[in-house]
């Protein structure tokens, strides 16, 4: 578990699902790395991401609620070969708590250092945008 992606909730400050998915999309993104090298990667963390989906349809904190950053980037990481129905909850829920509940509340995402949390009001925002113009992009094709 990597320092820097966790959950201060979370009673061990994990937060899988946030590096999980940030690897998979940089292993996609990978040009001069043979596909044989990075697809079992690559399947590995979308089997695992699939997994630990929470019952409401997003990603959070190890044992933690969902939040719109975690949700984004684990849609974003499964656009290309995730489960339909993954998918679909996932995009219900990140929707649903933009556009029913407009709670673009920042969940802390990160750690600096020993114990100085952050997050950023804009992340909730710019991640959710960029899940959805994922979405949109694998719907048109």
């Amino acid at each position: 578990m990597p320092l820097w992606f966790g959950n201060q909730w979370n009673e061990k400050k994990e937060g899988p699902a946030y590096g999980t998915a940030r690897v998979v999309d940089y292993l996609r993104a990978l040009k001069h790395t043979p596909r044989a090298v990075t697809e079992p990667l690559i399947r590995k963390g979308c089997e695992y991401l699939e997994a630990t989906q929470h019952a409401d349809g997003g990603w959070g904190g190890t044992g933690q609620q969902s939040s719109i950053e975690e949700t984004a980037l684990a849609i974003k990481a499964l656009a290309s070969d995730g489960s339909k129905d993954v998918i679909e909850r996932a995009m219900k829920w990140l929707t649903q708590k933009i556009d029913t509940d407009g709670d673009l509340a920042a969940a802390p995402i990160g750690l600096y250092f020993a114990e100085l949390w952050y997050s950023e009001r804009l992340y909730p925002l710019i991640f959710a945008l960029d899940a959805l113009e994922m979405q949109k992009t694998r719907i048109q094709n």
